[in-house]
Formats: C-alpha cells, sequence, structure tokens
C-alpha cells in the first residue's frame, strides 16, 4: 500500500510475509528539483526589481528617479532624457580645462562650465584616468575639436552634427602629409612613439614635454581644421628641448620624432588629417569608458580580456558604479549612477547585475563609466548621489554631461 501525497515525500507501507508492516518513506526528487529551481527562480528574480522606493521629479524635461532595491541594499539615482527634445545636446567638460593641470571634482567641473555659458542641466564623471599626470584613458572630442586622440579601439559614445548618437569602438586616426610623403601619427595630446610624430593643441598647454628626443614644430593653419578632412598648415619654428608649449594664439605643434626632423623645416606647408577609425559618425562630441555593457540589445555577461580587462574583481564584485544606456526604441538616454561600499545604505552592483538593470528598464546599447569613489550624478547643481569615499566627493578628470542649447 502507498499513501499518494502532494509532499516531497511518500509515506509507503508494505505488508511482509509474516505479517508486520513496513512503513518507510518515498522522496520525490522531480518535485524537490521543481522546488528547488522555483526558489531560485523568484529569489534571482524578483529581488531584481525595486519595492520600496521610486522618487521622481523633472528637471526641464529631465525626470530623475531614486530607486531602492531591499536586497543588498541598493539605492540606484537615474536619469531619464527625451531624445526627441530638441532643446537639449550633450557635451562634456575636463578638469581645469586643460590636460595635465590636475583633477577637480565633478560638481566643479559643472561650475566651470558654467562660467564658460553652457547652460548644464545634469552631469555624471565620465572616463577613467590615471598617470603621473592623471588624464582620462580614451579619446574626446568636445566641440568638433579632439582634446586627446589614441590608437586604442574601445567603446566611445558618439554625437554628430544632426544629433545622431553612435555606441561604437572608435580610435584616433591621423596623418601628417607632405612632399608626396606621408607619416602616421601616432596619437593626440600624447606622449610620442619611436619614429612617430604627434599633434598638440591648446588643450595640451603646459603639460611635461617628455624627452630629449623629441622635436616641436610649431604650426599655423591656412585654414579651417575640420575633422575628416585634410588642414593645411604652414611651419614656422622650431623648438628643440623646451620647457613646456606656449600656445601663440591660433598655432599648434607638430612634435616629431628627431629619427624624423630632416623632412621638416620652416616655412614648409604640411597637411595634417585627424579623425575616428571607422570614420562613419564624423564626430561633434565624443566621450570614452569601458566596458561595454549591452549591445544591439544583447547584455554582455563575459568581461574577461573584454577591451583590456583582466582584474576579476573590476567586473565582479559589488561597486559604486556610473552607466549610460540608450533605448532606441522609445528614444530615451539614460544616466545612471549606482552608490556603493556603504553597508546599510547601499553595497553597489557587479557589471553583471548594472548591465541586467540597464537591460530591464530598455536600453539596448550601454557603456559604463568609471565607478568607485567617482561615482558622482550633479541635477540642477546638487549632488543626488552619495559618493562613497569618507572625504565626499572624489576629483575625476572629465565629465559628461546634457545642457540647453
Amino acid at each position: 500500500m502507498q499513501v499518494e501525497t502532494r509532499s516531497l515525500i511518500s509515506i509507503v507501507v508494505k505488508k511482509n510475509r509474516d505479517n508486520t508492516l513496513n512503513i518507510y518513506g518515498k522522496l520525490h526528487f522531480p518535485r524537490l528539483f521543481f522546488l528547488v529551481l522555483f526558489t531560485f527562480f523568484v529569489t534571482n528574480t524578483f529581488a531584481s526589481f525595486p519595492h520600496t522606493t521610486k522618487e521622481e521629479k523633472g528637471v526641464d524635461g529631465v525626470v530623475y528617479s531614486k530607486i531602492l532595491f531591499k536586497n543588498g541594499p541598493v539605492v540606484i539615482h537615474q536619469l531619464r532624457i527625451d531624445l526627441s527634445n530638441q532643446d537639449f545636446e550633450f557635451s562634456g567638460g575636463i578638469a581645469n580645462s586643460f590636460l595635465g593641470f590636475g583633477l577637480e571634482k565633478t560638481s566643479q567641473i559643472v561650475e566651470d562650465e558654467k562660467q564658460k555659458g553652457n547652460k548644464i542641466i545634469a552631469a555624471v564623471n565620465a572616463d577613467f584616468f590615471g598617470g603621473f599626470n592623471p588624464v582620462f584613458q580614451n579619446c574626446m572630442i568636445i566641440d568638433g575639436k579632439f582634446v586627446k586622440g589614441v590608437k586604442m579601439s574601445r567603446t566611445l559614445f558618439a554625437v554628430n552634427q544632426q544629433g545622431e548618437i553612435r555606441l561604437n569602438n572608435y580610435q584616433f586616426n591621423g596623418l601628417s602629409i607632405f612632399n608626396n610623403d606621408t607619416i602616421v601619427l601616432n596619437g593626440l595630446n600624447v606622449p610620442i612613439e619611436n619614429n612617430k610624430c604627434c599633434f598638440y593643441n591648446r588643450y595640451y598647454r603646459k603639460m611635461p614635454v617628455q624627452n630629449d628626443s623629441v622635436t616641436y614644430w610649431r604650426i599655423k593653419p591656412l585654414g579651417k581644421s575640420i575633422i575628416d578632412s585634410i588642414c593645411e598648415y604652414q611651419i614656422k619654428e622650431q623648438l628643440m628641448n623646451p620647457d613646456s608649449l606656449n600656445f601663440v594664439t591660433g598655432c599648434e605643434y607638430l612634435g616629431v620624432h628627431n629619427s624624423l626632423n630632416s623632412r621638416f623645416k620652416i616655412g614648409d606647408r604640411i597637411g595634417i588629417q585627424l579623425s575616428v577609425f571607422p570614420n562613419e559618425v564624423h564626430p561633434q562630441f565624443m566621450i570614452g569608458g569601458l566596458p561595454r555593457l549591452i549591445q544591439n540589445g544583447r547584455r554582455i555577461t563575459r568581461f574577461k580580456n573584454r577591451e583590456g580587462l583582466t582584474r576579476k574583481g573590476f567586473w565582479k564584485d559589488r561597486h559604486p558604479r556610473t552607466t549610460i544606456g540608450i533605448d532606441h526604441k522609445n528614444n530615451y538616454m539614460y544616466f545612471v549612477v549606482v552608490d556603493g561600499r556603504q553597508p546599510g545604505y547601499s553595497i553597489g552592483m557587479s557589471l553583471k547585475q548594472l548591465g541586467k538593470y540597464l537591460q530591464k528598464i530598455g536600453c539596448d546599447e550601454a557603456l559604463n563609466f568609471d565607478g568607485g569613489g567617482s561615482s558622482t550624478m550633479i541635477l540642477d547643481q546638487k549632488i543626488m548621489n552619495q559618493p562613497s569615499d569618507k572625504e565626499g566627493e572624489r576629483s575625476v578628470s572629465n565629465i559628461f554631461y546634457i545642457k540647453k542649447r
């Protein structure tokens, strides 16, 4: 005899030959498997939805939300920007307005940009930075002018003159053209590699010159310099071992490894072409981070060796995060900052968790920015999140913002 139940265990009673009863329990493995699977689904799915707090307010057409997840807990600060609004445009700022002048807090860079006449609505910290003179890592373009150009293929956010947004792997591409000869530029406002040359513009003021093996030629543009086009310059002056580059109004510099000096002389005319590869975008603004979190609607879940990432804790551990996302279907742009490293208030997110959240709110493209103590969101001149450093807001190298036209 078997007593059927809907539990995980059935009671089985068998009569022996000597008329005694043998009673034992029978474990139902299929039902147990289903219960475990169901518990896992509930825990990992429903825990990802906000349960307690969602505050929303609009500032100049930008909607701010503060969302609290009970599990963790985790606090998210989110800005939703309607891309159909023609009164907005995206841009960025750099610490102290020039490279090599140190770092500034996000709120201070916002203030600096406002002093230049930019009507900033909201901003977040942007690219990773480091080095002896800390400077952001990736390419950056502001108002159609390169601030920095590197030959390193990373995911960059770009906007062209028509306001079209692209998120793709771009890198700097530059050429110096003269006397039916061409020299590849190894970068813009970066150190010169052996047997190469590099272009320097006004953003490079007073940065230390690298070494004695480089000569700097002051060049004057004879026309307007436009990205992706060849601009003609005339060589005006040769500088050997200068302490710094003093930018005469309207002039720029070509840094040349001494092995190439014989190809240049004062009075020569040369062509300079500055562009990004692939050249599909003709950017008016460009800024970088890493890594990409969502591409063409597909969430990325494996980050090892992606865009040079090797440190497992960077993507697997829960940290404060800053990211941007694009919802092409509904024509929205998102700025998202996750608070972290503050037990009892917010412990942060892994990159996988962050990508999952961004996909949930509708993003089909997303890019991660610098996080940790750098994560900061500014709205209407106020810091909206709670930075994790005990000293408060951390100084950074550049920011990404939205402003009124």
